[in-house]
């Protein structure tokens, strides 16, 4: 939906996140946010279980 945005903040682990032609990699301690109508992906990486909180506001 346009105007939507995604709020990502990860608690333990790591998580890339792919937005389109961009790349992302968010550790523990840290936040993304991004236009959730955009083309994204997420991948697990590294050996620790990825414990991560996800938002997401929908505009009217």
């Amino acid at each position: 939906m346009e105007g939507s945005e995604e709020f990502i903040t990860v608690f333990e682990g790591e998580v890339v996140i792919r937005i389109e032609e961009d790349e992302y990699t968010v550790r523990a301690g840290e936040s993304i946010r991004f236009r959730a109508n955009r083309p994204h992906a997420y991948q697990h990486s590294g050996a620790v279980t990825t414990k991560m909180s996800m938002v997401i506001h929908y505009s009217k």
